[in-house]
């Protein structure tokens, strides 16, 4: 699970929290969600989105 709130991100993978709220400045308010990989053949399943 990916959550943003302001400029503050948690990234919680397979149950284990590997980032806990680590800012990132210059975040814009709104914009667009991208997904990227480097390389490997990937598939991305079961994405929701919703506004916290």
């Amino acid at each position: 699970m990916i959550t943003m709130k302001g400029d503050r991100l948690t990234v919680v993978l397979n149950g284990q929290k590997v980032i806990d709220n680590a800012q990132l400045p210059g975040v814009p308010a709104k914009g667009k969600l991208a997904l990227q990989h480097h390389g490997a053949s990937i598939d991305f399943a079961n994405l929701w989105i919703k506004e916290l």
